[in-house]
């Protein structure tokens, strides 16, 4: 995908890769090196690159429709730069919309992650109404309402200052221990340390 860049030198691209769920992973790099995209291909919204990227053997070009749905449900979540969020309802409607296709939580346990994320102060809010950093809380969190192997989450924290960075990323890695699964965060390298065990990958 990044192969008309004559100076590239990257860990990823036109590389050999394997993640599994036993790492966690941090992709950085400066914008345009292709961090989005990567997370797009990742998850089976764009095709446009060459080469194979393969989930549990399987090349991603070659997975239908509904099985698509089962990757998606199941074994990776994702939080895209744009979050995708329902802009006209409540930040409450959005987490419970998503736990209903999935049964992940109780309510319960929703409010006790809007509380740890500190939007739960906001929890009748129009999604419009709330600034950048709020939203990405919310788009975090209903990331974290379904089982996955893995989270993929590109620049989750590029409007969050480090305090509520640092909140998202413990509950993250909490979330990903309850599930011995792993994240795969894509960064442009300034926004808070992550765990001494991350794998980071220069894009």
């Amino acid at each position: 995908y990044m192969k008309d860049q004559i100076d590239l030198d990257s860990e990823l691209w036109n590389k050999s890769l394997e993640f599994n769920s036993e790492s966690s992973y941090v992709l950085e790099s400066a914008s345009g090196k292709g961090k989005s995209s990567f997370v797009s291909f990742l998850y089976g919204l764009r095709y446009d690159y060459s080469g194979a990227i393969l989930i549990d053997n399987i090349d991603c070009k070659q997975i239908n429709n509904n099985s698509w749905s089962k990757i998606r449900k199941n074994k990776i979540s994702i939080v895209t730069q744009d979050l995708k969020l329902f802009y006209n309802i409540s930040v409450l409607d959005n987490l419970l919309i998503k736990n209903k296709l999935t049964n992940n939580k109780t309510i319960d346990e929703i409010i006790e992650l809007m509380q740890i994320l500190q939007i739960d102060s906001y929890s009748t809010k129009i999604v419009s109404k709330l600034s950048l950093g709020q939203q990405q809380r919310v788009a975090i969190l209903r990331a974290l309402l379904q089982d996955f192997d893995f989270i993929v989450l590109d620049e989750p924290f590029s409007h969050l200052d480090r305090q509520n960075a640092i909140l998202a990323m413990n509950l993250i890695i909490k979330e990903c221990e309850k599930q011995n699964a792993s994240f795969i965060i894509t960064s442009l390298g300034n926004e808070i340390p992550f765990p001494n065990n991350t794998i980071k990958i220069a894009l």
